[in-house]
């Protein structure tokens, strides 16, 4: 039987929540940016797992049995259980939104501390060649269509290669652009700072 909120369960379940929305994003975001996640995928993930797990409410029934907690710290952990999970839930429906308002929380510097745009081997490109051209067409995504793309270019038009830029998550892709004019550029394409950053807006 679920109980009634008193002020007590209230307060046990602000302390729950509280402490579940600071310390999730704390542990998961700085170990999937350690691991080599983009800014994006550790918010996502912090986002995505920001709910009381069901487990907890096994640990506390067994808790509440042994006399180890009592009523109300377990009925807040219940309450907890179905606030988190309905929260997760629009959390995750509009997790754009949510990205962009943390995007603008957030100095660029801690937010994207790998600036997006950085070439293959992680030094900044440049965004004009070596004519004196800027690079106003871009490949997001080095898959086979855009390999045979490529290939067919450096063989029939390969001045039109030092006006490309291939964006990709994939290092070990873009390592294939090192001997040619195509700038390629590690970044996620899902990522709105990275399109910046690497001249979209000049896309002719």
């Amino acid at each position: 039987k679920i109980p009634m909120p008193e002020l007590s369960l209230l307060l046990w379940l602000g302390l729950l929540v509280g402490f579940l929305l600071i310390s999730r994003p704390l542990i998961i975001y700085p170990l999937v940016r350690l691991g080599g996640g983009s800014d994006r995928t550790a918010f996502l993930s912090s986002v995505n797992l920001l709910q009381f797990s069901e487990f907890s409410l096994v640990i506390g029934a067994m808790g509440l049995e042994l006399g180890h907690i009592d009523r109300s710290l377990f009925s807040a952990l219940l309450y907890g259980l179905v606030l988190t999970s309905i929260l997760s839930s629009y959390g995750i429906k509009y997790s754009h939104w949510v990205y962009r308002f943390w995007q603008r929380l957030l100095p660029a510097a801690v937010s994207s501390p790998v600036p997006p745009g950085a070439d293959a081997s992680g030094s900044q490109s440049e965004s004009e060649t070596s004519t004196g051209e800027e690079r106003t067409i871009f490949i997001l995504g080095y898959h086979r269509g855009a390999q045979s793309m490529v290939a067919n270019l450096l063989q029939h038009r390969p001045e039109v290669l030092e006006r490309i830029t291939v964006v990709d998550f994939n290092a070990e892709v873009l390592q294939q652009l090192q001997h040619t004019p195509v700038k390629g550029v590690f970044g996620d394409l899902s990522d709105r700072s990275t399109l910046e950053h690497v001249g979209m807006q000049k896309a002719r």
